[in-house]
């Protein structure tokens, strides 16, 4: 028999039909759960390499992350991380410098742009 698990992100999951969002996933977070927290961290470090290693190619100023995944991290808590990881595992001067930032359209970018070529 299957246990029925507890805590925020279990309790989210039941509340949304079994489905895991990214909103359900910061606000398990934010609760105190665990779990979401590990995968938060976990998802935070691996897409703070990820981009590292785009910066080596590209040398980009800054990145810019947007998106349902930007709009959930409200406290800005999971962007800091992933700026914290950048500074502490680049090798570069440009890493070590990167600035990390929201995108002020959040997850309405794409709508917002696609009004606009149609506004031409």
């Amino acid at each position: 028999a299957r246990e029925n698990p507890t805590g925020a992100l279990a309790r989210c999951q039941r509340q949304d039909g079994g489905v895991m969002t990214i909103a359900g996933l910061f606000a398990s977070a934010h609760d105190g759960d665990p779990s979401a927290s590990h995968i938060l961290d976990e998802s935070a470090l691996q897409l703070a390499l990820g981009i590292l290693s785009a910066v080596n190619v590209l040398d980009p100023e800054a990145v810019i992350i947007g998106g349902g995944v930007a709009d959930a991290d409200r406290d800005g808590h999971w962007l800091g991380a992933i700026r914290d990881h950048i500074h502490r595992h680049a090798f570069s001067a440009a890493g070590k410098s990167l600035r990390v930032g929201r995108a002020a359209l959040g997850n309405d970018a794409g709508f917002i742009g696609a009004a606009a070529l149609g506004i031409r």
